[in-house]
């Protein structure tokens, strides 16, 4: 699947692209998307907290120093066993149209593309006039309702994308994402089993998710969450707090947490 949006994205977008790229990853698809900041960033950090494979397609050689801010994100995309892809041998700097030759080549890898936060005038929308030309099935985030930032968005829904606001709805409902879904406990015959109380996992936030993910591992301390999910400990100690009153992790002597045998 190909994920990909605005450099400068709202927070909303930011939230999808992680959320899409976290929940793709976890059902086992691997995510092409480019290596800017903002949406492609974000669509990155999700693949990488869910320890899921992603092909970054950079404009520029691959020992460039070009978009040093993301950096560290392909490292970790090469560690967690995905590739940078690039057609160019010696190109230090992205030439001129570089990226809209680069962005036929994401749309063209994937037989979906998910784009997120599309202004009317943008390279978001080159994405999908490559999309269309490649019989590419085209997804959209719809974003808040009126942005501006959204306006090419709303139209590629008019002329027919697909709305998608999770990556279970780009997979579709025939490979519905592991573990989405509480266990069922037994009722009696004849009435529909009941879900126990837990949150399901598309209900959870990327944070949520990431740190579930973390804890998949076998438990670990604030500090090896910290480092993990690439969080502010101030804000990651808050949320593990929420996260044991939910029932959705507990925790133990030495600050080490783990996640409830009944998960």
């Amino acid at each position: 699947m190909a994920a990909a949006g605005a450099r400068k994205a709202l927070p909303e977008s930011l939230d999808a692209a992680r959320s899409i790229g976290y929940q793709l990853a976890t059902a086992g698809g691997v995510v092409v998307t480019g290596e800017a900041v903002g949406v492609d960033a974000g669509v990155m950090e999700g693949v990488i907290a869910a320890g899921g494979r992603a092909v970054c397609v950079l404009p520029v050689d691959l020992s460039s120093p070009y978009m040093a801010k993301t950096a560290h994100l392909r490292r970790r995309v090469l560690e967690q066993g995905g590739a940078l892809m690039t057609e160019y041998f010696s190109q230090r700097s992205p030439a001129q149209g570089g990226f809209q030759l680069r962005n036929r080549l994401i749309t063209g890898l994937c037989p979906k593309v998910v784009l997120i936060q599309a202004a009317e005038k943008s390279g978001t929308m080159i994405y999908a006039r490559h999309a269309a030309g490649q019989g590419r099935r085209l997804y959209v985030f719809p974003g808040p309702e009126g942005a501006g930032e959204f306006a090419g968005s709303r139209r590629l829904l008019r002329e027919g994308a697909v709305p998608v606001y999770s990556g279970s709805e780009v997979l579709g409902t025939d490979r519905a994402i592991a573990m989405e879904a509480p266990t069922a406990v037994k009722s009696p015959e004849g009435e529909p089993p009941k879900k126990q109380g837990l949150p399901e996992r598309q209900e959870l936030s990327f944070e949520q998710q990431a740190v579930l993910a973390q804890l998949e591992k076998g438990p670990h301390t604030v500090d090896e969450l910290t480092e993990g999910c690439g969080m502010d400990p101030g804000k990651l100690l808050r949320l593990l707090t929420r996260m044991e009153m939910q029932g959705l992790i507990e925790s133990a002597p030495g600050r080490r947490y783990s996640r409830p045998l009944k998960l």
